[in-house]
């Protein structure tokens, strides 16, 4: 192995710290150059911009059994399921990626209380949500009218937007994932674009 891996959740909202073995990391940075032609002359062009960043490698999970090692291994495959932000400290040192792949083998190499994983890191910033005010004059009116109580429930959702999960939208408006799924009919792994998500 070549070293050791931190990763723990960037909202710090567990004391986890999985602590893995490290081997072989590979880092690949990727950026899309636009070009344009010129008579008689090689392309230009006038900036790059990164499309993606990613770190992958095998890593060795280490537990008091297999069924603790599964149990560990479980909760880093929610964290992405669930688009959890992560920081990693390694190889590569990141304060803002995700787990865009996860996957495990059984661990020949002598240790019984282990597990071999295969694990991506994609590189990326949390998006912010820009919601819209309210008007003051139809909160005027809303203990009016009965229809004004169908707007208030209506205030009451989220329309997603790519790339956001419950996890984001409990982070905004402080209801846990768990009521998020109770309260709507799409499972965490799939929810449309456009959904409107409720979340009271």
């Amino acid at each position: 192995m070549n070293g050791t891996t931190e990763i723990y959740r960037a909202d710090l909202k567990t004391s986890r710290v999985y602590i893995l073995g490290e081997a072989d990391p590979s880092e690949t940075n990727d950026q899309d150059v636009p070009t344009y032609e010129v008579d008689n002359a090689d392309t230009r062009t006038n900036y790059s911009v990164r499309n993606s960043k990613q770190l992958s490698g095998t890593y060795y999970l280490y537990g008091k059994s297999i069924s603790d090692c599964d149990t560990q291994y479980e909760i880093l495959q929610g964290w992405a399921r669930k688009g959890v932000e992560v920081v990693v400290k390694g190889f590569s040192k990141w304060a803002h990626c995700y787990l865009s792949s996860v996957g495990k083998t059984a661990n020949t190499a002598g240790n019984k209380n282990s597990l071999q994983l295969s694990l991506t890191f994609t590189y990326s910033m949390k998006a912010r949500i820009a919601y819209a005010k309210k008007k003051t004059k139809a909160k005027a009116k809303s203990p009016a009218t009965k229809s004004s109580g169908t707007k208030k429930t209506t205030e009451k959702v989220i329309t997603i937007k790519a790339g956001m999960t419950y996890w984001y939208v409990s982070q905004k408006t402080g209801v846990s994932v768990s009521t998020l799924e109770k309260l709507n009919k799409w499972p965490a792994t799939a929810i449309p674009v456009g959904a409107k998500v409720r979340y009271e």
